[in-house]
């Protein structure tokens, strides 16, 4: 509410002062204007975290940790800017500061959840481009426990217990009969030879937690588990198992709201696995980036409304630039 506000800041005021009489008590001063941007800069940070979370389209759950990081130094820098004000000039403070309080408690509430669920430690450490470093930064430091070599330990013990019997992974191939190429047989070597010494030594996972990360950024950590598939074929199906849980719910309450427009009154009789069907074809172009395209009108029966789009923030397209370039100070 309040990014629209401040985003349609003039023609709010030019309504308003317009209307005078109907809507005196709606107009704002440039104060309390500024007012309403010092509380979306506090909060649109965390709504784009929220946003980035809630994304359905490629696996997040690697990056919860990371966006608590980034929440708790938003948590920090604001502290530190509202400390210097002086709040006898600026009464109003007083109340931000509390509601503020309450944001980083609630915060602090959601976080200690995480401690629960081994999904979010073990995304991070199946990420092969971070694995336990970020468990070795300073703000994880814990004169009594030492977090990198729990969560490696746990998911180990994970791995061990659930993946490491697993045999009908490993592919069998003769390769008689078949012609193959000179690169192919290089690379078979070169993977029999990781193979046997991690026969010899190490498992899956420590002969992968042993190695440095890749010193290039090249895709998704979903395409790099499936590129090394054959390396780690046990460890690759843990990583998928993984990655595959959502961080948040907003996935399914999207599922919801696309079956409203699917089962609408008039279709009341559809089949449920029709409406399945319907919603997957629907889904499957969009995460390949080709959306349907209809007439607005096609398929509407005598007397029937059109369903439309819920209505979409303005932040769309807006928001990536103009708040950054507003709200430095």
């Amino acid at each position: 509410m309040i990014e629209r506000a401040v985003f349609l800041r003039k023609a709010v005021d030019i309504f308003t002062r317009s209307n005078q009489q109907d809507f005196n008590d709606y107009i704002l001063s440039n104060k309390e204007w500024g007012q309403a941007e010092i509380l979306l800069s506090i909060l649109l940070p965390f709504k784009l975290v929220s946003d980035h979370l809630e994304q359905t389209t490629r696996p997040s759950i690697e990056r919860v940790f990371w966006s608590y990081e980034t929440m708790f130094n938003q948590v920090d820098t604001i502290e530190t800017k509202l400390s210097a004000v002086d709040q006898r000039r600026e009464p109003w403070i007083k109340e931000l500061i509390i509601s503020f309080d309450s944001l980083t408690r609630k915060l602090r509430d959601y976080y200690a959840k995480t401690h629960e669920a081994f999904v979010y430690a073990d995304g991070v450490l199946l990420n092969p481009w971070i694995k336990a470093g970020l468990f070795k930064n300073p703000s994880w430091k814990d004169d009594t426990r030492n977090w990198a070599e729990e969560y490696i330990g746990n998911c180990r013990t994970r791995y061990i217990n659930y993946y490491e019997t697993l045999t009908h992974l490993i592919p069998h191939s003769s390769g008689i009969g078949q012609k193959r190429k000179h690169a192919e047989f290089t690379h078979d070597f070169e993977s029999f030879i990781e193979e046997q010494a991690r026969q010899q030594t190490k498992n899956e996972f420590d002969h992968y937690m042993s190695l440095p990360p890749p010193s290039t950024r090249s895709g998704t950590t979903l395409e790099w588990w499936h590129r090394n598939s054959k390396e780690y074929p046990r460890l690759a199906r843990m990583a998928q198992d993984i990655l595959a849980v959502p961080c948040t719910g907003a996935g399914v309450e999207r599922i919801f709201s696309i079956a409203r427009r699917v089962a609408i009154s008039s279709r009341a009789s559809l089949d449920p696995s029709t409406i399945q069907d319907t919603m997957m074809f629907k889904n499957h172009p969009m995460r390949h980036s080709q959306p349907l395209q209809f007439d607005k009108y096609a398929g509407l029966m005598l007397g029937e409304d059109l369903q439309g789009d819920d209505e979409e923030s303005p932040g769309s397209s807006w928001r990536p630039n103009w708040w950054t370039s507003s709200f430095n100070h």
